[in-house]
């Protein structure tokens, strides 16, 4: 960093021996003990950091380390974008991703119950530990099983739920009618038949066992599949909705 002429010259320390060398002069556990209250020692000393710790330290460069903060913004995006990492650094802050899609995914049917669990499974997700990974993959089942109420409750009367999904999308007559109505159908069989992802119980209301899932990628497919249904029928059920039926987000309970 200290070659990239984006640090401001306090943090930066010229040795004139060998040639001259440019040092980065910063106290790291001060600094991180007067930002954060916490000990630095130690925290990036590891084969792995997590995504909080790397949200610390970008940020506090950003805030207190760095001259030129545009060029420092564009650095960061490059490498998050050459190493597939799903976050960004927008006006100081380090954001995740959302889902891929040119639909804002921005009407709060209830913070509470549905979008604080949303974000909560994205951030744990990409933790290194399988129990985080298991924990997102219940939280998102969780918003899923939210969002199907609300349409099971709200929508057409006398049909089953996978109809209900399927309405959402397309008429009866069209393809994608079907696969959504499928593909409803198959998720609600992994979440309560196939695997133990949010039951106590090991055996189901049809008398098999449900199985642990122990693979952490397999996890991240149920998720990812999960979480594209769940924003498909969010974003269509939102549409026929009033505007006073949206919940506003509390500032205070967002993650960043």
């Amino acid at each position: 960093m200290p070659y990239l002429k984006i640090l401001k010259d306090y943090y930066i320390r010229y040795d004139n021996w060998d040639n001259g060398t440019y040092y980065l002069d910063i106290d790291m556990p001060m600094e991180f003990t007067k930002a954060y209250g916490v000990n630095y020692d130690g925290q990036f000393d590891k084969e792995y950091i997590s995504v909080s710790d790397l949200k610390m330290f970008i940020e506090l460069f950003y805030h207190e380390f760095v001259e030129n903060r545009y060029e420092y913004t564009i650095n960061v995006n490059k490498y998050f974008s050459k190493f597939s990492i799903p976050y960004k650094l927008a006006n100081g802050k380090l954001t995740k991703k959302g889902y891929k899609s040119t639909n804002e995914n921005t009407r709060i049917l209830n913070y509470q119950m549905l979008e604080r669990k949303i974000i909560w499974s994205e951030e744990k997700i990409l933790g290194s530990e399988k129990l985080d990974k298991h924990t997102a993959l219940n939280y998102i089942t969780d918003s899923l099983q939210y969002i199907l109420s609300l349409i099971k409750n709200e929508c057409t009367k006398g049909k089953q739920i996978e109809q209900k999904c399927a309405n959402l999308i397309a008429k009866e007559t069209s393809k994608m009618y079907s696969v959504v109505k499928t593909e409803v159908e198959e998720i609600q069989k992994i979440v309560n038949e196939y695997f133990d992802i949010r039951h106590n119980e090991y055996i189901s209301s049809s008398k098999k066992v449900r199985e642990p899932i122990n693979d952490n990628v397999f996890i991240e497919y149920l998720y990812n599949r999960i979480y594209a249904l769940l924003f498909l029928l969010k974003v269509s059920y939102s549409k026929n909705l009033p505007e006073e039926n949206y919940n506003q987000k509390n500032e205070n309970d967002l993650p960043f």
